[in-house]
């Protein structure tokens, strides 16, 4: 019986000293879902301090559209480590990403500048609109100083300027049109550009993104070579 008490005294205290002694580490890795394996043992990814041991620790992870991570980091004893890493995108993926941006691109940039067009030929417009109406009222102004002249001489001037003014009011009139002109041209041109090259992207293959390898689940394993902690790859 005290073989017993003394036998389970000495259990309880090498769990408080090891306790005691233990080391912490917060293991976290983007994305959020990616599967990690520590030491064989899946985890979870959190900003949150776990028990472990002191030693080296073999760290695997994983995630869709990611590069398969591998590595190892040291805890000391009774030290919190925090070991944080970002998964890096396959190179199958980055060209994925950079054909579909280019796709978006090919028809978005034409269509952009036909809108900036429109825009910019419309503000064109409306500054001539408003020319218009104020050459047309200093005319009506002109008109009706010149009919009120006293001398010759004042009539000959204030009808000079009026039929100047007037002369102005048609050249304007004429520049809007022209400018309209210009901006529909432009605008269509580039609109149908835009709308043209969409409907050919329609009708091409679309572009997709496949896991290479075909990666379904990630198991733990032992690497007798190096003996390590190694991760098992099975495919679709």
């Amino acid at each position: 019986m005290r073989l017993c008490v003394f036998f389970i005294f000495l259990f309880s205290f090498k769990i408080i000293c090891s306790q005691v002694d233990s080391s912490k580490a917060v293991v976290y890795f983007k994305p959020k879902d990616a599967i990690i394996y520590l030491d064989g043992k899946k985890i979870e990814s959190k900003k949150e301090l776990r028990t472990i041991s002191a030693g080296v620790h073999y760290i695997k992870a994983w995630a869709p559209k990611y590069e398969l991570f591998t590595d190892s980091f040291l805890v000391k004893k009774k030290e919190n480590k925090f070991y944080s890493k970002k998964l890096v995108y396959t190179d199958g993926y980055k060209i994925y990403i950079a054909k579909k941006r280019s796709r978006i691109l090919t028809y978005t940039v034409p269509a952009i500048f036909a809108a900036g067009f429109a825009s910019t030929y419309y503000k064109i417009y409306l500054d001539y609109d408003k020319k218009i109406n104020q050459t047309y009222s200093e005319a009506l102004d002109l008109q009706v100083t010149y009919k009120n002249s006293f001398s010759p001489q004042e009539f000959e001037t204030n009808y000079s300027d009026y039929y100047k003014k007037v002369d102005d009011y048609e050249d304007l009139k004429k520049r809007q049109k022209n400018s309209k002109t210009q901006g529909i041209v432009i605008s269509s041109t580039l609109a149908a550009t835009a709308i043209t090259v969409f409907i050919i992207q329609l009708t091409r293959k679309k572009t997709t993104y496949q896991e290479t390898p075909l990666l379904s689940k990630i198991t733990p394993g032992f690497n007798p070579i190096n003996k390590q902690i190694c991760l098992t790859v099975n495919l679709y």
